[in-house]
């Protein structure tokens, strides 16, 4: 099987473009689990809640 450059840069960006597409939401989806974990099994440390939209400003 022989793979030109051309394939090799199309499948990097393809690659790049999936991870960026998911990492947010990955992020997103670990913070509201660990929100969710902390409340379940009362876990009340004064801990400060982490707020994702403000952190992007």
């Amino acid at each position: 099987m022989v793979v030109t450059l051309a394939e090799l840069i199309v499948i990097l960006f393809l690659a790049l473009g999936i991870y960026f597409a998911i990492s947010p939401l990955r992020r997103r989806l670990e913070w509201a689990l660990g929100q969710w974990l902390r409340n379940k099994f009362g876990d009340k440390s004064e801990r400060p809640i982490i707020d994702l939209n403000k952190r992007r400003k």
